[in-house]
């Protein structure tokens, strides 16, 4: 008869890959950001992966007259991006309510090159 798991052994290491740290630089330095624009990094399956990690979860931000689906960084998420992104010095703090500028900041943030978007301070 097998031995049963401790539960630290029975969880899964979480293997990052480049897309994720650009997707956690993301969210870390514009605070919140919408599928759309996650999925130039990841794919569904990826953020899917990431919120059963615990890494991120979705919320409800007023943009543009409507309520849209955005996805911000857990506490976990933030803890582990600290710990594993060392060009992420500090979190932006993302605007409560109305997250129109966080989601624009998002956009232009990934419009810009790989090199600048590790560079950037927020």
């Amino acid at each position: 008869m097998a031995k049963k798991q401790k539960p630290e052994q029975a969880k899964s290491k979480y293997t990052l890959t480049n897309q994720d740290k650009l997707l956690f630089n993301n969210l870390a330095k514009t605070g919140r950001s919408q599928k759309e624009t996650l999925n130039t990094y990841v794919s569904d399956s990826r953020l899917k992966r990431m919120r059963q990690e615990g890494f991120i979860k979705m919320e409800k931000a007023y943009h543009k007259g409507q309520y849209v689906n955005t996805y911000i960084l857990t506490e976990q998420g933030k803890k582990f991006v600290k710990q594993h992104i060392p060009e992420v010095k500090a979190m932006y703090k993302r605007v409560k309510g109305d997250g129109g500028h966080d989601l624009e900041l998002s956009k232009v943030f990934t419009n810009l090159s790989k090199e600048q978007q590790l560079a950037a301070l927020t």
